[in-house]
């Protein structure tokens, strides 16, 4: 799947849920530390953010920023929930090792923040409107209140 067309699936699903915010490449609002993660796009709920990333050209390393974010600084204390979609729209992009330490780092960071960060992956192999609108609506479901 082309990117614009993955971009359109998701902004339509969740627009229509009516976000209070959507950024697109906005860094991450953190008042502890001036290093920010940059996702490709947020969608702010009131009980939290679907943070959305579209990998494509470069092999998926979208998971270690969350890292860092979620353990430096009081992100989810000011704004609730991360629900991490990644998007791999390219098999370029999806080293089996790589992929691996990006699906065991999510999984740690799922146990750090039982609650408060989960992770979806859809894989270049399996990426389509309805994966992607399943993640999506897994993503919303985690984060609505």
């Amino acid at each position: 799947m082309e990117a614009k067309a993955a971009e359109n699936v998701v902004r339509s699903y969740l627009l229509r849920l009516k976000p209070s915010a959507h950024e697109i490449c906005q860094e991450l609002a953190s008042d502890s530390f001036s290093c920010r993660p940059q996702p490709d796009e947020t969608f702010e709920f009131p009980g939290g953010t679907v943070v959305v990333e579209y990998e494509a050209l470069t092999p998926v390393q979208s998971v270690q920023k969350y890292w860092w974010l979620l353990h430096n600084t009081d992100y989810l204390e000011q704004k609730g929930k991360v629900a991490l979609v990644v998007l791999v729209l390219d098999s370029y992009a999806q080293p089996a090792d790589q992929v691996e330490r990006e699906k065991s780092l999510a999984a740690k960071l799922e146990a750090a923040f039982p609650g408060r960060f989960t992770y979806w992956h859809v894989g270049a192999d399996e990426v389509s409107t309805d994966t992607i609108s399943a993640a999506l609506a897994q993503a919303y479901d985690a984060v609505k209140d």
